[in-house]
């Protein structure tokens, strides 16, 4: 995805965090008080389905992005997966082997 692509798909992740905050108000108290956010790994679309399986398969919230296809990516593609808010012990332990997200 292009640099314009990949914060366009970013700014639709934000609106779900924040309509999640709008209706879970103590989810975001909770959020609030450790302010944590990083942007990790560019995965393909196989390796966010298994990301998405073992987040389900321990409780922890998650969020896809499905891409319209109107511009770069074909209609239906996960662009991104959003993990959180939860346990950052927990997250860190599954995902602590991915690397930072970097556009080089």
């Amino acid at each position: 995805m292009s640099t314009g692509k990949i914060l366009a798909q970013l700014g639709h992740a934000l609106f779900n965090i924040v309509s999640l905050f709008h209706h879970k108000k103590d989810l975001y108290e909770t959020w609030k008080q450790s302010r944590t956010e990083v942007v990790l790994y560019e995965a393909s679309i196989e390796e966010l389905k298994s990301l998405s399986t073992v987040l389900h398969n321990h409780n922890i919230r998650y969020n896809k992005i499905i891409d319209a296809g109107r511009t770069q990516i074909p209609s239906g593609s996960n662009t991104i997966l959003i993990i959180g808010p939860g346990n950052s012990s927990v997250i860190d332990n599954l995902l602590s082997h991915l690397p930072l997200y970097s556009k080089n």
